[in-house]
């Protein structure tokens, strides 16, 4: 990524820093906010849709703690901050802080993408967009269209929220999620417990710390683990299936075997973001050049 795409927040939160130096945007500031989001594709189709569009604002990526959110919200005038993408940690935390939620936000119970106005944050999840229109593309070239009748999540976090009411949306009624205990792992059971309107025969089951899990025949499994977190030896491939990694690039667990549908997280990351800059300028962005600005950064 180029070094002028990441932003630091000054401590007292009032102004940016790039690199060395000060950094004070011409224009309107968006950013992808969480811990890593170094590796992160967003602002290289971003700013090709905010060009395209010729629109002034520019898109960054800023490492940010869960305990600074309160400065960044608070210091979003003076920052000229005017919308921002979230990433793995802080979905839930970011979610605790909007001061309203849509529809698709309320379901999944975390945000990914905030639109900020006069001081306040409008929290939006264009995760699950993103991932059923993956999905969709990836069983019609598996099947022509009809999805599996069961679904595996490996993962427990914010995206696998989204990845629960993507499959939902697909008509799947079975579905599995493989987690390790943990806080994300509470925090997915709390959101099932509130009644949350997911598939229905969903089952939470205990990551394996022993031996080996394969994964079901016929199966749609989605990989909604951070980057970093290996699944195999934990789960092994057996007959086929489709496989969708949310990851991609480098970073993606890679083919799960050669009867296997794989996918990369490549397709949900433009489609997430198409549908981000759809909320935060109501108009289409250009999906061609989101592509092309993807494509020449990963191929």
């Amino acid at each position: 990524m180029e070094p002028e795409t990441r932003l630091e927040l000054s401590r007292d939160g009032r102004s940016w820093r790039c690199g060395d130096r000060g950094a004070r945007p011409d224009a309107g500031v968006y950013l992808l906010i969480g811990s890593p989001v170094g590796h992160s594709r967003s602002p290289d189709i971003q700013n090709a849709a905010l060009r395209d569009a010729g629109r002034p604002e520019r898109y960054y990526t800023l490492d940010l703690e869960a305990g600074r959110l309160p400065i960044l919200k608070a210091g979003a005038a003076d920052l000229d901050l005017r919308g921002f993408n979230v990433t793995h940690p802080l979905k839930a935390a970011v979610a605790g802080l909007c001061d309203d939620l849509t529809p698709a936000a309320q379901a999944a119970g975390v945000v990914n993408t905030v639109k900020v106005a006069d001081g306040a944050w409008r929290g939006h999840n264009t995760d699950i967009e993103g991932i059923a229109t993956a999905l969709r593309a990836i069983v019609e070239t598996a099947t022509g269209g009809t999805p599996p009748t069961r679904a595996w999540i490996l993962g427990a976090g914010g995206s696998a929220r989204a990845a629960v009411l993507a499959i939902k949306a697909l008509g799947i009624g079975t579905c599995s999620v493989h987690a390790r205990p943990g806080a994300s792992r509470a925090s997915f059971e709390a959101w099932i417990g509130s009644g949350a309107d997911v598939p229905t025969d969903l089952r939470l089951h205990d990551w394996p710390t022993a031996g080996t899990r394969p994964l079901p025949d016929d199966a749609l499994v989605v990989s909604a683990v951070p980057t970093g977190v290996v699944t195999r030896p934990s789960f092994t491939a057996r007959g086929g299936g489709v496989f969708l990694d949310l990851r991609y690039g480098g970073s993606a667990g890679g083919d799960p075997g050669p009867r296997w549908i794989w996918r990369d997280g490549s397709s949900v990351l433009l489609a997430q973001g198409a549908a981000s800059f759809r909320w935060w300028f109501d108009r289409d962005p250009s999906f061609p050049a989101m592509q092309k600005a993807l494509s020449s950064r990963t191929g």
